[in-house]
Order: C-alpha cells, then sequence, then structure tokens
C-alpha cells in the first residue's frame, strides 16, 4: 500500500450544515413547534452556533413570553459578553437574562470577590411606555399607595380608551434619598397609544440599558436591601450604576396584594460586567 497522502472530500453534500437565521419568527409557530417562543428559541440556537460547538453544547435556551433565558458555562467574561452579543441579536425578543457562570476552575476567569447573594446581568428592548408619576417616603404604605394609585390612574385611561387592562407593570424607583423616593409606574404598549398619552399618563420608554439584577427578600426592606446590594456588585466590578432601580411582575386580581411583590430587582449600569 502506498503512502499516499489522504485528503477529506468536501463538497456541499459532506461539509457540516451551519444553520441560518429563521425569517418571520414572529408570525406564528413553525412546523413542529407549539409556540412563538419555541420558534425564537430556535434563532437563538442557530445564532450561538457560530460560537462553536465546544461553547454551543455548555449552554441552555429558555424562552418565555419573548423573554429569553440563557445559562450555562463558559471559560473567560470575553466568551459571557460574546454570547450575550450574539443573543441580543436575535429578531422578536423581549429581553434577556443572562444566567451564564464563568467556570471556577479556570484560572484566568474573571471573578469576583463577595458577590453573594447571587446576582445576574441582562438587558431589555425599549419599548414604548405609559406611566405616572408619584413622589413617597419610603414608607412600605407609602410606597404601596403610590403603585396603587398609579395602577388605578393607569386602568381608568385604559378603560376610557376602550383598551384592554394592562396585565404587567413596571415600577421604576428614581432618586432615592434618605426619606423619598420617586415612583414612576408604568405599562408597556404600542407606539400607537403611547401617542395618546395626556394629563398626569406620560410618554415615556421602558427600562432598556443593561443591567445587573437579584430576587430580593420579602417586603420593601428587601428592595432597598437588594438595591444596596447591588450598587456594591457595580462597585466591585468598576461599573457606573444609574439613579434607578425597577421591578416587573404581572398584575394578577387583586391587582396588588397586601404583600410586596416578589419580583426580581434591576439596577441600569453602563455596561454588563
Amino acid at each position: 500500500m502506498s503512502n499516499q497522502a489522504v485528503h477529506p472530500i468536501e463538497d456541499d453534500f459532506h461539509r457540516m450544515q451551519v444553520p441560518g437565521p429563521i425569517a418571520g419568527a414572529g408570525t406564528g409557530p413553525y412546523v413542529g413547534n407549539a409556540s412563538v417562543d419555541e420558534n425564537v428559541a430556535e434563532c437563538v440556537r442557530a445564532a450561538l452556533w457560530d460560537l462553536g460547538t465546544k461553547l454551543h453544547d455548555r449552554l441552555h435556551v429558555d424562552v418565555a413570553d419573548g423573554y429569553v433565558t440563557i445559562a450555562g458555562t463558559v471559560d473567560t467574561a470575553q466568551e459571557r459578553g460574546a454570547v450575550e452579543g450574539r443573543v441580543f441579536g436575535v429578531d422578536g425578543i423581549s429581553g434577556i437574562t443572562n444566567l451564564i457562570e464563568i467556570a471556577e476552575n479556570n484560572p484566568t476567569a474573571d471573578t469576583v470577590p463577595n458577590r453573594a447573594p447571587r446576582t445576574t446581568s441582562s438587558r431589555a428592548l425599549r419599548k414604548p411606555m405609559l406611566y405616572v408619576t408619584r413622589f413617597c417616603s419610603l414608607e412600605p404604605a407609602s410606597i404601596t399607595a403610590a403603585i396603587r394609585q398609579g395602577v388605578d390612574a393607569l386602568d381608568s385611561f385604559f378603560s376610557k380608551s376602550h383598551q384592554p387592562l394592562p396585565t404587567e407593570v413596571i415600577v421604576i424607583y428614581r432618586n432615592r434619598l434618605r426619606e423619598t423616593v420617586i415612583v414612576e409606574v408604568g405599562v408597556p404598549v404600542s407606539e400607537e397609544f403611547a401617542n395618546q398619552a395626556n394629563g398626569e399618563i406620560h410618554r415615556g420608554w421602558t427600562p432598556s440599558s443593561a443591567s445587573v439584577s437579584m430576587v430580593p427578600t420579602t417586603g420593601l426592606e428587601g428592595v432597598l436591601a437588594a438595591h444596596d446590594r447591588l450598587l456594591e456588585r457595580a462597585r466591585l466590578t468598576d461599573v457606573s450604576p444609574a439613579r434607578a432601580i425597577w421591578q416587573r411582575f404581572p398584575l394578577d386580581r387583586p391587582r396588588l396584594s397586601a404583600d410586596w411583590p416578589a419580583a426580581r430587582v434591576h439596577l441600569a449600569v453602563d455596561a454588563i460586567p
């Protein structure tokens, strides 16, 4: 037998096919899928394929109501950022929660000490929003009343406009001082409906910057404590935090219970660490 070199055959049939972007993900479920969320998950996995199978196979994608949660492990912060960049470029997503961890046994991993309790990084897409503003003290009763008044004002505006009542609310806490805070209570709406804002109903945008977040303990005290921990996280990772935090949660009847909503607290930062 001769010692001739063996050349692998590579043509359009034998070459590994790399999935490309899929069009029309939001128009309806693809054949074999039960929902549009499954479409989006397919598009996200296709976008991650270009990063290579070594990285692709270590990641898990979950999509609910257009919000993508990506989990798994990577070796470096650069890989973590590359994954998020790919996901954020997929059409049809409403936001991203990045739960990817950097492998602890990697000596080059960018680790940050004293991170407990655990925080995550995320981005969200900017959407039109209608909101009302309330000024209140840091007492739980004051903020709860402000949120309920805001929801009632929005409900009334929706009813008068013959629109279905909102199913979720975004509460933004701005300029928190020692004894006071500004609360904005808003709901995402269509561009057309946002232009109908008048009176105390203002037109704005949902939070869309990069953010770090964590699930607080119960009560308003837990929300404020989460804010403090997220500020510390921002300090340790050398990013600049904004003077605002927010929560997003569904509005079930009754519209707000006596207990403070146990929704994830987000702190806007100038970059995802």
